[in-house]
């Protein structure tokens, strides 16, 4: 029974919209949201790609399951960005599903939610860490 509910479950990727990309999507490193994030990550994704950093995002809508093809679209990042309004369950849950990705997160735990700045310095940062 725990394994025809489990198919169940797994089959809903086949109903549900596929992952899809905004800014770059020749960039080096993406930003995952999910829920609330979406605007501001949005617009952090906009400014940096006019001040020439190359960034591409992704919001998910659907979690359990994921977008069937999740995993091969963020598998091309060299650095997948969760930002996300508490201590990285999302992320953490990304690095479950799908192996080898170079998860980086940016966490805000305030009851707040993001400003625009705080994503653009996270991901600056992030990038310049990774150049080093």
């Amino acid at each position: 029974m725990v394994e025809t509910r489990r198919m169940k479950i797994a089959n809903i990727a086949n109903y549900i919209p596929e992952l899809k990309l905004k800014g770059d999507p020749t960039a080096d490193t993406v930003i995952v949201g999910w829920g609330s994030t979406y605007g501001h990550i949005l617009e952090a994704v906009t400014r940096l790609n006019n001040e020439g950093v190359k960034i591409a995002m992704a919001q998910l809508r659907y979690i359990n399951p994921l977008p069937k093809n999740t995993a091969e679209l963020l598998s091309r990042f060299k650095t997948v960005i969760v930002a996300e309004l508490n201590t990285g369950q999302m992320a953490g849950y990304l690095q479950g599903k799908i192996a080898n990705l170079n998860i980086c997160h940016i966490n805000k735990v305030q009851g707040q939610p993001f400003m625009v700045q705080e994503i653009v310095d996270g991901v600056k940062n992030i990038i310049m860490e990774e150049e080093l």
